[in-house]
């Protein structure tokens, strides 16, 4: 089956062909719509295409315009959109596809992180949010299914970003009407307010204007819920979740949960200020603090006066961590190929530095992520 511009996708099927894409399988479905793997025929690689079936005019509005806000956006930790189009009032979009799991799917199999590796994990997303923010883009919807983490141990965040103006039209339900809703953890409206009840803040309960600060509540959230195992409001009913708009009603303290003295917990809990103007006031601001707890979990001693940082033609040892460098990106790569492969072949010509890489690169960032 073939679709032109004359005819919709009413009925996608493996094998139909859009344009230049072959469809090959379904990889998901939600309120919204679907979402299909597919062949690019003509570039030969796989894309995800993300279709918008069951919609009103200001649905396939904010689905056009969450895929032009993310085709603006090019950052190594957001995912590439390809191609947008919309034929005969089903709009869609070609995104690169990622292989790899949900930062979900990561949660359910640990009961909570080391502080390095909750570093490791949101800090990416919070360079992210640095790129988008600085284009005037709100996500909005940040939740630990739009975050994937690739078997290559890169992490992308998708479905950047409804732009702002479009979010604060449409935020027009309070808190005590959507408190009636029937379901909470996937919940995102397709109404008159989108996001997903337990990472929406006080701002976006209160249907007041978005920026920056309300991703940043979202990011606290997933914080507290990889430092400590659970939701801060868990267990989560509704009336819970609505009370997030009570401002005089602090949220409860991540350095209730953690070990006393944990900087990270000072860094979740000024995420979710509920005031805004209490809250870390920037990604640019977060990530500055999520390095500089990342550097403090590094557990090697700094080299002694005078050290040499060189080996020479040794090997390096776990016991030279300190002096291991510039192989950052590939130790990342293996730690998050490492956290759903139990084996992982390391492979090179001799004199490559496999045993340094692996001893005193590998090893010691392993051990500090748990």
């Amino acid at each position: 089956m073939v679709f032109s511009d004359d005819s919709a996708p009413a009925n996608l099927l493996p094998g139909t062909v859009l344009k230049h894409y072959e469809l090959i399988r379904k990889l998901g479905a939600g309120g919204m719509g679907m979402v299909f793997l597919a062949r690019d025929i003509r570039l030969g690689r796989l894309v995800a295409i993300k279709f918008l079936l069951e919609h009103t005019g200001e649905t396939a509005v904010r689905f056009l315009a969450e895929a032009r806000a993310t085709a603006q956006c090019k950052h190594e930790n957001i995912v590439i959109i390809y191609d947008v189009d919309d034929l005969q009032g089903s709009p869609y979009m070609v995104l690169e596809y990622i292989e790899g799991r949900t930062l979900r799917e990561e949660m359910t199999t640990r009961a909570r992180e080391t502080a390095a590796a909750v570093v490791e994990l949101m800090l990416p997303v919070a360079r992210a949010l640095v790129s988008a923010h600085a284009m005037g883009i709100v996500h909005r919807d940040l939740k630990p299914e739009n975050i994937l983490l690739t078997h290559g141990g890169q992490v992308k965040v998708v479905d950047f970003g409804i732009a702002k103006k479009v979010a604060v039209d449409l935020m027009q339900t309070g808190p005590t009407a959507l408190a009636s809703q029937s379901t909470i953890s996937g919940l995102t409206q397709d109404g008159s307010l989108a996001g997903t009840m337990p990472y929406m803040s006080p701002e976006q309960w209160l249907g007041e204007p978005l920026d920056a600060r309300s991703d940043i509540w979202a990011v606290g959230i997933m914080l507290f819920e990889l430092a400590t195992g659970a939701h801060p409001l868990e267990p989560l009913d509704r009336r819970k979740l609505a009370g997030v708009s009570l401002l005089d009603r602090p949220m409860p303290s991540a350095r209730d949960k953690l070990v006393a003295g944990n900087p990270l917990a000072e860094v979740i809990d000024r995420c979710l200020k509920k005031q805004k103007a209490e809250r870390i006031g920037s990604a640019k601001e977060l990530v500055a603090l999520l390095e500089q707890l990342g550097a403090e979990t590094k557990e090697p001693a700094p080299l002694a006066d005078g050290e040499s940082p060189f080996a020479g033609l040794s090997a390096f040892q776990e016991s030279d961590a300190a002096r291991f460098f510039g192989r950052e990106d590939d130790i990342a790569a293996m730690i998050g190929k490492l956290r759903h492969q139990q084996l992982v072949v390391i492979a090179g010509v001799s004199g490559a530095g496999k045993s340094s890489f692996v001893r005193a690169g590998v090893i010691p960032a392993y051990k500090r992520v748990g």
